[in-house]
């Protein structure tokens, strides 16, 4: 009994998934590559403008405007500055 032809099919099958695989992993190491360098001076531009294709996003179409954001009260930003001090450090009495 021969299992040359057996084996010749075994690799041919098996060469189409390996490929797959490699392109997959390829892939995934480019969307890494963009996340981790996303900030970068040199292609910030570009990669925001790719962004929906590196987070896999869903463009919402007809949508209304975008509404302001109100302000802040006054004194809210001086407050809330003031309590992060005193959290980080607090007073020996």
């Amino acid at each position: 009994m021969s299992f040359a032809p057996s084996l010749r099919l075994l690799k041919q099958s098996a060469l189409l998934p390996a490929l797959l695989g490699l392109f997959w992993l390829g892939y995934q190491a480019r969307r890494g590559w963009q996340f981790q360098h996303l900030f970068a001076p040199k292609r910030i531009v570009e990669n925001f403008r790719g962004m929906h294709k590196l987070f896999n996003s869903n463009l919402i179409r007809n949508t209304g405007p975008v509404s302001e954001l109100g302000k802040c009260p006054t004194g809210a930003a001086e407050r809330l500055q003031l309590r992060q001090q005193a959290a980080l450090h607090p007073r020996l009495d």
